[in-house]
């Protein structure tokens, strides 16, 4: 039996996409439906990303599978406007179809359409943590951490000192694991009926970030 490849976090490129398709349609399954999600996902949301020079994308590999992924960007309006552009609508058009017996898609649907149409909250840095997410199978083993240490490298690289990410109010694990790298609680804020906490973290310049 041939042996494993061993896990290892590198930036994605589009040779990557039809991975990153199929581990976020894993991943986030009750939103993403094989044919409309991945449509979606395929042409028009994991294309802008890794053309999007302000933003970078790592995953966590481990043979040809992808494992894991977090997106971050330091131009948080740009991206907004492209995806808003480019197919955030019509992304979240395809879920409303889809989710049209599901209650809990459909509002968090159209709460990702209002997000994008809204003007950004000008207290917030422009670097973000945008998205992350972890096969379930691979939960516990610290992927999460790695990717989030891969971003902090960039972050520090290209000189942001502050970062911030969204999380579901009541997302215990995650807010926890976000606290233990640094970031901290700023607000709470509601939409469409869901309470969100927004959490940042300051980089230190003098020290640095293990990659």
């Amino acid at each position: 039996m041939a042996a494993s490849t061993p896990l290892e976090i590198v930036p994605a490129t589009a040779s990557d996409i039809a991975a990153l398709v199929d581990a976020h349609q894993r991943f986030m399954r009750n939103y993403y439906s094989a044919r409309l999600g991945g449509y979606y996902l395929r042409h028009f949301f994991w294309p802008i990303l890794l053309d999007e020079p302000g933003t970078n994308v790592f995953i966590a590999r481990e043979s040809d599978a992808v494992a894991g992924f977090v997106i971050c960007t330091r131009e948080t309006d740009r991206l907004r406007s492209r995806l808003l552009a480019g197919a955030g609508i019509v992304g979240n058009a395809l879920l409303l179809w889809r989710s049209l017996t599901d209650p809990l898609v459909m509002r968090s649907s159209l709460g990702n359409i209002l997000n994008l149409l809204k003007p950004r909250d000008t207290l917030l840095p422009s670097a973000e943590l945008f998205l992350i997410g972890v096969d379930e199978c691979c939960r516990g083993k610290g992927i999460g951490r790695r990717l989030m240490e891969a971003m902090d490298v960039w972050f520090r690289k290209v000189g942001e000192d502050t970062c911030f990410l969204r999380v579901r109010a009541d997302n215990a694990s995650a807010i926890r694991l976000y606290e233990t790298m640094a970031f901290e609680r700023s607000r709470e804020v509601t939409e469409m009926g869901e309470r969100w906490l927004l959490m940042a973290k300051r980089y230190d310049s003098t020290k640095s970030v293990s990659p």
